[in-house]
């Protein structure tokens, strides 16, 4: 189900045990919710080395190939080099 006014629904997905269906999930209200949060940790990947630090272990930890790849480039691209999906440095994110 999708409604074009997102503005009344609290949430991308909803649970009801009394109605059919009784999970609902609202495509573009998830997807605007999960964009704000993207750029909220985004901002905060930027501006807090506690939040940048626990990024680089995670993905050192997991064996991540984004921050290895990218070498130097890393820094400049989390600190602002990357912006709004387009990459200014070399690398890709």
């Amino acid at each position: 189900m999708e409604k074009d006014n997102t503005q009344s629904i609290n949430s991308g997905i909803t649970y009801d045990h009394n109605s059919t269906p009784q999970t609902i999930f609202y495509v573009k209200k998830y997807f605007e919710d999960f964009k704000k949060a993207f750029y909220k940790y985004y901002a905060k990947l930027q501006t807090d080395s506690n939040v940048f630090a626990k990024f680089v272990t995670a993905h050192t930890n997991a064996k991540s190939s984004l921050i290895k790849g990218m070498g130097a480039n890393f820094s400049y691209a989390v600190s602002g080099g990357w912006t709004g999906g387009v990459y200014k440095g070399r690398a890709a994110l």
